[in-house]
């Protein structure tokens, strides 16, 4: 299988995600996840933790995996710098439930998702000139 689609299938989930998370802040929507015991998806969300100064990390997440798509269909090699921030996000949302002591489940498939690109990217080299077209 072509690395290629691994990574798309990565950002693809991750937009989805993010954009439900993003539309559940503003809306105040209640997230379908268990609200009790350590899977506390509404407790996680909605924490001092889930933004940063005022803006929701669900947004940060939509812009960041908006850009990495167009940036994976228009400028490949802005991929690896780009997955820096990423894995900068992905440990703030870590550290936030781990602090919290609660575990959001949609955060935690979108920190899956980061880690995921950031594995095509930078372990195998999607995006960087010269292994962008590998197949394997």
């Amino acid at each position: 299988m072509n690395k290629k689609y691994v990574l798309l299938f990565f950002l693809l989930i991750g937009l989805v995600d993010a954009s439900y998370l993003t539309f559940a802040h503003f809306t105040n929507a209640q997230l379908y996840c268990s609200n009790s015991g350590i899977i506390n998806c509404q407790a996680v969300t909605t924490s001092n933790l889930s933004t940063v100064i005022g803006v929701p990390i669900a947004l940060l997440g939509l812009v960041w995996f908006v850009v990495a798509i167009i940036s994976f269909a228009a400028v490949p090699k802005l991929l690896v710098p780009w997955q820096y921030l990423g894995i900068l996000g992905m440990v703030y949302s870590i550290s936030g439930m781990a602090i919290l002591g609660e575990i959001c489940e949609y955060c935690s498939l979108l920190d899956l998702m980061l880690l995921g690109s950031a594995i095509m990217v930078l372990v195998f080299g999607i995006g960087v000139k010269g292994k962008a077209d590998e197949k394997r």
